[in-house]
């Protein structure tokens, strides 16, 4: 019976080292899947920025006030976002 008792008390452990590997495991997947969602989510941000400079770029400089308060607006975030006022296009 001592026997057995030790192979219950081993399998107890193996069985909740198994459940913290599979945790584990599966918290690292989620933190990927979420860096890869985050990652996505600033190209695409980062693609709008670009796209609007591009367009407010096609106006001369002071041809108008709302592009350049846009223009102004867009460089005042890239610099919040990706600390570059200057995204090149």
């Amino acid at each position: 019976t001592r026997g057995m008792g030790l192979e219950t008390i081993l399998g107890g452990k193996l069985k909740v080292f198994s459940t913290l590997i599979a945790n584990i495991d599966a918290e690292a997947m989620e933190r990927q899947r979420l860096s890869r969602s985050v990652s996505a989510d600033i190209q695409q941000h980062y693609s709008y920025l670009k796209t609007r400079l591009y367009e407010t770029g096609l106006w001369p400089m002071g041809a108008s006030r709302q592009i350049e308060q846009r223009r102004s607006h867009l460089h005042f975030l890239a610099n919040v976002h990706y600390g570059d006022a200057s995204i090149r296009v």
